[in-house]
Formats: structure tokens, C-alpha cells, sequence
């Protein structure tokens, strides 16, 4: 672990015993270097660990079930790090069988090469009173499926012969500025994959069924289907190619990069065409983004994206909450130069 003046380690840490014992320690070692973030739901508050304590708990099984404990890795030890951007989690002894590190949790394939400690730990009670393996096969799954649900992204594993290796970046997908970018973009309910699936398309991601599944953690295809075609249908995303070879992106028109790309026009300032007929459709006692929408006659996505390049530059400052209804803008008042 880095700590906050470069060092290497601020806690090392040596832990033995039983499975479950070794597993709950290593989650409260975490637990007591991990960070609590604050998400706003609606009315409610709601406090989260940094990694959720299920995604510790299930990697933590599952490099303690899968590594290799033949006379040649004995000596190797199952390495947990934590870095101020990532969770490393490293165990002895790469894939076992017919497994592909690419639909990990995806697939039903399931291959392990102990066998019998994998049946003796189905039957053996964590300290909650739920087995150590409940389900055979449904860690890498559950483990997709808590982090869609924290609106983090999924984790990267990386195979070798000697090691396997799972990796969990420290920041979520769906950010304040993530969420206001989603809440422009159409008033109909989104569902967790979704926003997911949006966010990562946004950042470049060239989606497809089997990404959006591993990048989700939504098993069933035709449910991925479904939620992809729905998008499509409200022009969020388009969809290029058919069955095998389809592929899922943003519209190329879409207004978010036609903001960042469009021809500067010719003033002091140097704003783009969206970012000055935004500033020139704010009234002097603040205006909201519907009342921008109407005077400017650019599209929500137009003005989200203008409204935060004007504050960036320091030109527009915002009154009110986020992504509270009674928001408004304002210019800021440009103090003339001597």
C-alpha cells in the first residue's frame, strides 16, 4: 500500500489460518485502510466503502480457492495490494481447463483445480452463517454483478502460467458529472447496465454483446439484447453491422462531440458557436438549462455540454444544487483590465 508521502507500504501484513479466517481479516485489514464515500439517492444519503465488502469477500474466495497448491507454488503466498487508484489482488497458478480470461463471470464454463476444497468449503459457514462457496462457479459473476451496482467499473484479470491476477480500479463510472451528462440526455428511467454501458461508451468504448455483458455483469444475452435495442430505439446509441458483428456506439452526430469540435467563431473570447449563443441567452438574474433550451433552441446535450465548458473558463457560475430543477446560470462579471 502507497501511503500519502510515497512510501511503499503503510500496513504488511502476514495472515493465516482457516479460509474463512484469512478471509475475514484480509477484509477488515481493508476495510480499515479504505476510504467511506457519500452518494445521494434521491432523499437519502447512503455510505459506501471504497470496494464493496461483497467484490472483497468473493475475490478473496476465489483466489484462496483457485490457486495452485502443488509442491512447486507451496511456498507462494496469495498477495493482496492496495493502491490509492487500485486493488490488486495476485494468486499463484494462471487459469485451470477450458476457461478464457474474456468471459470470465459471463459464461457458464466453470473449471477448478481443486476440487475437493471447493466441496468441503460449499458446506463450510462463513462468519455470517452463509457458505464460503454457495454457488459453484458464480464468484467472477457476483463479483461483475456488485460492481455494476456501485457504478464502478469492472475488474481487468490478467492470466499467466504462474499467476493469476484481479484488479479493481479505485473510482466509479457514474460520477456527478456522469450522472448530469445521463440526465440530460433523455427523461425515461435508465437502468443500472445502462447508465454503465452510456458512461463507458462516452470514454471511447466500442460496445458489443459480449462487452456489454462482461463490462456489466448482465448474464442473459437476451436481456442485453433488449436493453441495447431499447437505446437504439431512443436514438441514444447506433448500432452498426447485424448478429455477429454488431457493434454499439454513440451517434457521430451526437451533440456532445459536435460541442467539443465545432468552428470557434470569431470573438475575443474565442468560444465556440453552442458556448456563445448560450452566453448570450443567460439573463442577468440567472436562467435554468430549459429556459437556455428554449432561447437558444439547442438540444439539452448542446447545453449541458456549453454550460460546463462557460464554467470551467470561469465565465458562468451555477446557483442551487446540481442536479436540482432550480439550478441556474449566470455570467460571471468580468472585471475589466487597467
Amino acid at each position: 500500500m502507497l501511503g500519502p508521502a510515497g512510501e511503499r507500504f503503510t500496513e504488511n501484513r502476514s495472515v493465516d489460518g482457516s479460509i474463512p479466517f484469512i478471509v475475514n481479516e484480509c477484509v477488515r485489514i481493508l476495510k480499515r485502510n479504505m476510504k467511506r464515500r457519500s452518494i445521494i439517492s434521491g432523499i437519502f444519503r447512503i455510505d459506501e466503502w471504497e470496494y464493496p465488502e461483497e467484490v472483497l469477500r468473493e475475490a478473496l474466495v476465489n483466489a484462496l480457492v483457485h490457486r495452485d497448491y502443488s509442491d512447486f507454488a507451496r511456498g507462494m503466498q496469495v498477495q493482496v495490494e492496495m493502491y490509492p487508484d487500485r486493488l490488486v489482488i495476485r494468486n499463484p497458478g494462471g487459469l485451470y481447463g477450458p476457461v478464457d480470461v474474456g468471459v470470465l463471470g459471463i459464461t457458464g464454463v466453470t473449471s477448478s483445480r481443486n476440487k475437493a476444497l471447493l466441496k468441503i468449503l460449499e458446506d463450510t459457514p462463513y462468519f455470517d452463517g452463509h457458505m464460503v462457496c454457495e454457488n459453484r462457479g458464480s464468484g467472477i459473476t457476483r463479483i461483475r454483478i456488485a460492481l455494476t451496482e456501485a457504478g464502478m467499473e469492472p475488474p481487468h484479470f490478467t492470466d499467466s502460467v504462474s499467476s493469476f491476477t484481479a484488479e479493481f480500479p479505485n473510482h466509479t463510472l457514474l460520477d456527478q458529472e456522469a450522472l448530469e451528462w445521463l440526465q440530460s440526455l433523455d427523461n425515461r428511467p435508465l437502468s443500472r447496465s445502462q447508465m454503465s454501458a452510456l458512461v463507458m461508451m462516452r470514454n471511447g468504448v466500442v460496445m458489443t454483446n459480449s462487452a456489454y455483458r462482461a463490462s456489466t455483469g448482465v448474464q442473459d444475452s437476451r436481456t442485453v439484447t433488449r436493453e441495447l435495442r431499447d437505446l437504439v430505439e431512443r436514438g441514444l446509441i447506433e448500432q452498426e453491422g447485424t448478429r455477429g458483428t454488431t457493434t454499439y456506439r454513440l451517434p457521430s452526430n451526437d451533440p456532445l462531440q459536435t460541442e467539443q469540435t465545432d468552428e470557434p467563431v470569431t470573438t475575443d473570447d474565442d468560444l465556440t458557436r453552442n458556448s456563445a449563443r448560450v452566453m448570450a441567452g443567460l439573463s442577468a438574474e440567472g436562467s435554468s438549462r430549459s429556459e437556455i433550451e428554449e432561447r437558444t433552441g439547442l438540444k439539452p446535450h448542446q447545453v449541458f455540454r456549453a454550460l460546463k465548458a462557460l464554467r470551467e473558463r470561469g465565465l458562468v457560475e451555477m446557483t442551487g444544487q446540481p442536479r436540482s430543477r432550480t439550478a441556474r446560470y449566470r455570467r460571471v462579471p468580468q472585471i475589466p483590465e487597467a
